[in-house]
C-alpha cells in the first residue's frame, strides 16, 4: 500500500510565499484522465506492480494532483471498480429492456455481462481475499443494486412459468458467489466463453422448465 494523501502531498504539490500548500481545485475531466490511465494499467498488469507515479507520468500530470482525487491506489482502485458496476447496471437494465421476455435469452445476457465485468477487472478478486478495503458504502449499495437487478430476471422467469424457483433472491447471491469462486479458482486459460457456457448450463440444470410445473402438468400427459 502506498503512503497517505496528505502526507505525501507536501513534496508534490507546490509551497506558497508563507509555506503553505497551494491547493488545487478538483477538475472532473482531469478525475476521468487519471481513472482512465489507471484503468489501462490495472488492466495490462497485476495490481501491485501499478504505482501512483507511474499512474501519473501516463496521464502527464503531477503525483499531487493524484492525492486531490484520491488518498492512495487502493482508493483509485475502488473508485474505478464503482464506475464500472454502475456501467453494467445501466448496460445490463438497457439491454434487458428490449430483449426477448424468454428466461434463457435473459440469463444469457445477464451471464455474459457479469463475466465480462469480472474479467474486465482481473486482479479485484484475489484484492477482495486479499482484504482490499471494499466496505464503501458506495460499493454495497451498487453490490446489492446487482443482486436485485439479477433476482429480477429469475423473478420474470418464474412468472412466465419457465424457472422454477422459490427463492430468486438467494439464487442472485449464488450466481455472484458463484463468478467469484470461479474467478477464484477456474484453471489457467479458462476463457470468458467457457465461463458463461459453463455457468449458464450449471443454473439451467436447477432451474430452468424440467422442473416447473407447466413443465410437470405436461409431462404426466
Amino acid at each position: 500500500m502506498e503512503g497517505s494523501g496528505p502526507i505525501l502531498a507536501s513534496r508534490y504539490w507546490p509551497l506558497g510565499p508563507n509555506g503553505t500548500l497551494i491547493m488545487q481545485r478538483p477538475d472532473p475531466a482531469k478525475r476521468s484522465q487519471i481513472l482512465d490511465t489507471a484503468a489501462r494499467l490495472f488492466a495490462s498488469r497485476p495490481f501491485h506492480e501499478v504505482k501512483l507515479d507511474e499512474i501519473a507520468a501516463r496521464a502527464r500530470i503531477g503525483k499531487g494532483t493524484v492525492y486531490v482525487y484520491f488518498s492512495r491506489k487502493e482508493d483509485l482502485y475502488i473508485s474505478r471498480v464503482h464506475e464500472a458496476l454502475c456501467r453494467l447496471i445501466d448496460e445490463m437494465r438497457a439491454e434487458l429492456a428490449t430483449a426477448a421476455g424468454d428466461a434463457r435469452t435473459r440469463l444469457t445476457l445477464v451471464i455474459g455481462k457479469l463475466v465480462d465485468f469480472a474479467y474486465g477487472f482481473p486482479d479485484l478478486f484475489e484484492l477482495l481475499r486479499a482484504g482490499l478495503p471494499l466496505a464503501d458504502k458506495r460499493l454495497l449499495e451498487k453490490r446489492a443494486e446487482l443482486a436485485h437487478a439479477v433476482e429480477d430476471v429469475v423473478r420474470h422467469g418464474v412468472r412466465r412459468g419457465e424457472l422454477d424457483d422459490l427463492h430468486p433472491e438467494l439464487t442472485a447471491q449464488y450466481m455472484l458467489a458463484f463468478l467469484r469462486v470461479a474467478m477464484l479458482h477456474r484453471p489457467a486459460g479458462t476463457s470468458s466463453s467457457t465461463l458463461k457456457q459453463h455457468m449458464l448450463r450449471v443454473l439451467g440444470s436447477g432451474l430452468f422448465c424440467a422442473h416447473t410445473p407447466k413443465a410437470r402438468k405436461k409431462a404426466r400427459r
